[in-house]
């Protein structure tokens, strides 16, 4: 009867501590989670940008070109 009760009783700490954990873990996500979207739309700010200028270089080269022809 004694092991069997220890038992119980460490499976009740260990729920508890489960517990807390998790809410400490879900606590802390929600505030990592507000970074995730920013860092999306810096990483597509960033991509946008790079492809403008590539395009505007293409279209200057272009327009050299047809210049000379």
């Amino acid at each position: 009867m004694g092991n069997g009760a220890a038992l119980g009783r460490i499976g009740g700490r260990a729920l508890a501590w489960f517990s807390v954990t998790s809410l400490l873990s879900l606590a802390i996500d929600h505030f990592m989670d507000m970074g995730r979207p920013a860092t999306n739309v810096l990483g597509d700010t960033i991509a946008t940008c790079v492809v403008s200028h590539w395009e505007d270089r293409r279209r200057m080269r272009e327009e050299v070109l047809s210049a000379h022809a």
